[in-house]
């Protein structure tokens, strides 16, 4: 079953839960509420009744019902004598009695010979100055035959009765009732296709998230992304998500293919010179000093191979970010000191380095990472710097930056060759030997590892009088 039938079903099973409790509820609250709605009936008309009495407003009393269909009556004060109204349900005969009760202003059901009734009772005195039962003093108007007959009462007061029989408020329930059973089901029936609509319309992205993952999984087009309009619910939440995802995938897949590629066109020109080697050291195994070279050219280009593999794999690491970058505080200049002095140490040229370093400069980073940028700073100058030539080495402030500075006084870099520099197996220089050329991926690695700590390396230059390099990234903060 699809998720927009299940959520459209569980919609319409909730509805229908609420309507039954709905009209459980009305059916455990009809017998109440038709008692309450007696009540307000019956005392709003009686009420009103004796307050036109009592003001002499004229009555008229020959209709049978009044206010809200209650029927009304006026009893003498013993209760024996009917004054006002009809006797419409046989109460007459029981109204001594239920005023002997002291049944009155209340609201109770009397069992009378036709029907149950609602009856409510008001008692109301009678002055003796004009005003009340029977009209006005000034005799704007005639009385009736029944204001006549209170007017000609004797007595201090009268009651005033009002009666409403119980099948017409079990009626009116009955009606509310059935309204609600047919109502309530067209209004779940209603809501039902109105969530069937909405939970389409929201859903619908997700239907275009599981169309372009099933493109891009048949396709093995990992450069497609899902587009919906702007949004920021839950749907578009998870269709970022989508896209970040297949981002760095497409990006790891990237980095596979130039890391295979990369690793098959550098390491073919080793391979072939060792299986060359290996042959010719199986062809002459009586010539000692060939076979010793053999095995000297084999081991220098197999310590290549090595070196070519740890730094594809490093920078490879880096670019797709699952090296861990440790975050150190770290002092720059014992650092660069640090790999100067190894550096004069292993160079074989005649190259001597200068550092010059203050006391403390710190940074935040990796110490491992930094060592490498440094290092390979150093030794390509050291590598492409003229015999008995020189190499600068300086850290220094510059503002809220550190920055280390290599110079050198060797071939230097031509102006078309500055931007190319830094791409991977790029040399400037492809005359010298290849003992002496290097791999090609030192600054690349070099100014990949600047930018995993918020900084950079420029460079400038001139043809046959040197270059300087300059790392700046962030100072720690104190």
């Amino acid at each position: 079953m699809r998720l927009r039938t299940k959520l459209t079903l569980w919609i319409a099973g909730l509805l229908l839960l609420m309507a039954a409790a709905m009209l459980l509820a009305l059916l455990a609250v009809s017998g109440s509420a038709a008692e309450a709605t007696a009540e307000s009936t019956l005392v709003s008309a009686v009420s009103r009744c004796a307050s036109e009495l009592d003001k002499g407003r004229e009555r008229n009393f020959s209709a049978r019902t009044y206010d809200d269909g209650a029927y009304l009556q006026v009893y003498s004060a013993d209760g024996d004598e009917l004054l006002a109204g009809a006797d419409v349900f046989g109460i007459r005969s029981m109204m001594p009695g239920l005023l002997l009760n002291n049944e009155q202003e209340q609201v109770f059901l009397v069992a009378a010979d036709e029907a149950n009734v609602y009856c409510y009772i008001l008692r109301l005195d009678e002055g003796r100055d004009g005003r009340g039962r029977g009209g006005r003093t000034d005799g704007s108007y005639e009385m009736d035959a029944s204001e006549e007959m209170l007017a000609s009462r004797e007595s201090d007061s009268v009651w005033i009765v009002g009666l409403l029989p119980e099948d017409s408020m079990e009626n009116v329930m009955s009606s509310v009732v059935r309204l609600a059973c047919i109502g309530l089901p067209v209004i779940v029936l209603l809501a039902a296709l109105g969530g069937w609509a909405i939970v389409g319309k929201s859903l619908r992205p997700l239907q275009t998230i599981t169309d372009s993952a099933r493109d891009i999984s048949g396709g093995h087009d990992l450069s497609q992304r899902i587009e919906l309009e702007p949004g920021k619910d839950e749907v578009h939440e998870l269709a970022d998500t989508f896209n970040d995802m297949m981002g760095r995938l497409e990006r790891s897949f990237d980095a596979e293919r130039q890391f295979t590629s990369d690793a098959s066109h550098e390491l073919r020109t080793p391979t072939t010179v060792i299986l060359a080697e290996c042959e010719m050291a199986e062809k002459t195994p009586e010539d000692a000093e060939a076979v010793q070279e053999s095995v000297a050219e084999i081991h220098r280009q197999a310590r290549k191979m090595s070196e070519l593999i740890g730094k594809l794999l490093s920078y490879t690491r880096l670019e797709q970010g699952t090296r861990k970058i440790d975050q150190d505080r770290l002092d720059l200049s014992e650092l660069t000191e640090e790999v100067c002095a190894e550096q004069q140490t292993v160079t074989t040229r005649d190259i001597t380095i200068f550092c010059e370093t203050p006391s403390k400069v710190f940074v935040d980073g990796d110490a491992a990472l930094l060592i490498s940028l440094v290092q390979n700073l150093v030794t390509n100058a050291v590598k492409y710097g003229k015999d008995c030539g020189h190499v600068w080495v300086r850290v220094y402030e510059d503002g809220p930056n550190a920055c280390v500075s290599v110079r050198d006084d060797g071939i230097g870099i031509s102006e078309e060759d500055l931007n190319r520099i830094w791409n991977r197996f790029y040399q400037a220089d492809r005359s010298r030997s290849d003992e002496k050329r290097g791999i090609g991926l030192g600054l690349s690695l070099a100014q990949q590892i600047a930018r995993l700590h918020g900084g950079a390396i420029t460079v400038s230059s001139t043809l046959g009088e040197g270059s300087d390099f300059v790392f700046t990234m962030p100072r720690a903060q104190a």
